[in-house]
């Protein structure tokens, strides 16, 4: 097809029949699994913390493993058919398990009211919606700095996964010694801001430690991906586990809740993947984009914190903590200092730039006695 809306429709619309039983599917483990392991263990966070993390670090795992080695050995049809008879094992596991099990009481239809859980659910919405987002940005500001394979996407996919599952299992074990921790909810969120922020500020500090100002290794995109990654993927992580639990008290279900929770959350998080690279990007740039996105933390934790009765001590503390990087935000440093750094690895002077939809193009000239020699167009 040469119309780019018709071919671009034919795609999304074929991709979202493949993808829609077994992603329906996966969306439902989640909620079951918390029903289930609810019977045996009754203390909700630490079993959504423990279950979340683990399912996020195989997902890691998975990225790891199909970059490095299943795609190399098997293909791309061989490693498709291998991860689905991955499936297939663990249900098998599952179905023994469930033979053994004791029978649970049947559910009651939840009843609650939409006004206490709609600041939990609109701020598990908005810290998808922020995560998904920014992860789009930090995938493009980093391509300025390393090269755009696929090793390079499974790295950071693979940080910031590890990130949320660490946060997952911290969060459980903060609820069995705390079951009070979920007041800590807003703060997480501002600290989501905090990190935000200031892991762009901090940037130009990543990219001296790269050798000419490129990655050309793995363990580069590591170096530089974690201190900008990590502690925004390990707060979001905490942060869905000590909200789920705030809303476990006000629905009751465990099944229910971790449904709601992982519905608004998920919403978020495909709505912010389009924002991030359909608008956000093109309309604001990597810079503003790390802005705005920063900014909808710090709001989106502090109208949790004024919705709740009683939020923790220190989440003043930590909106303040959040407000420094924001105010501090180095707005020009794109052009200053990043786009220079171009410059000087291919010489020349910056002609113009331009952030796009699929990549950020830097156009350099160079001149000999003021007479235009040639041009350069760096892409993706």
């Amino acid at each position: 097809a040469e119309d780019p809306v018709l071919l671009n429709g034919l795609r999304a619309s074929t991709s979202f029949l493949l993808l829609l039983i077994p992603a329906t599917a996966m969306g439902m483990t989640l909620p079951l699994l918390t029903r289930a392991l609810c019977a045996i263990e009754p203390r909700f966070g630490k079993v959504l913390g423990n279950l979340y993390g683990f399912n996020t670090i195989g997902a890691m795992a998975g990225v790891i493993a199909t970059e490095a080695v299943l795609v190399h050995v098997l293909g791309i049809r061989g490693s498709a058919l291998f991860a689905g008879a991955i499936d297939a094992g663990v249900a098998l596991c599952a179905l023994g398990l469930s033979r053994r099990a004791q029978p649970l009481e049947p559910l009651e239809r939840p009843a609650f009211e939409l006004g206490p859980v709609a600041p939990l659910l609109g701020a598990a919405f908005v810290a998808g919606f922020g995560a998904l987002a920014l992860e789009v940005v930090w995938f493009r500001f980093l391509l300025l700095y390393v090269n755009g394979t696929a090793e390079t996407f499974a790295v950071m996919l693979a940080i910031v996964l590890g990130g949320i599952a660490g946060g997952g299992w911290l969060a459980a074990r903060w609820l069995a010694g705390d079951p009070r921790a979920h007041r800590h909810a807003p703060a997480l969120l501002l600290l989501m801001s905090f990190f935000c922020a200031m892991g762009y500020l901090a940037s130009p500090l990543l990219v001296a430690w790269l050798p000419n100002g490129r990655a050309y290794a793995w363990i580069d995109v590591v170096r530089m991906g974690l201190p900008l990654m990590l502690p925004v993927a390990l707060a979001s992580g905490c942060f869905f586990t000590l909200v789920g639990t705030a809303l476990r008290d006000e629905i009751g279900s465990e099944a229910a809740t971790t449904g709601a929770l992982t519905l608004a959350n998920t919403i978020g998080a495909g709505l912010g993947s389009l924002a991030g690279g359909f608008m956000l990007l093109p309309w604001f740039g990597i810079e503003g984009c790390f802005f705005t996105i920063g900014v909808l933390f710090a709001l989106a934790g502090a109208g949790l914190a004024f919705s709740r009765r009683s939020p923790a001590k220190p989440t003043g503390l930590v909106a303040g903590l959040a407000a420094v990087p924001l105010v501090l935000f180095p707005h020009g440093s794109m052009v200053d200092f990043h786009y220079g750094v171009q410059k000087i690895r291919y010489g020349g002077e910056i002609d113009a730039t331009r952030e796009g939809l699929t990549e950020t193009i830097v156009y350099l000239r160079t001149s000999l006695e003021d007479e235009v020699v040639h041009h350069r167009m760096l892409t993706n």
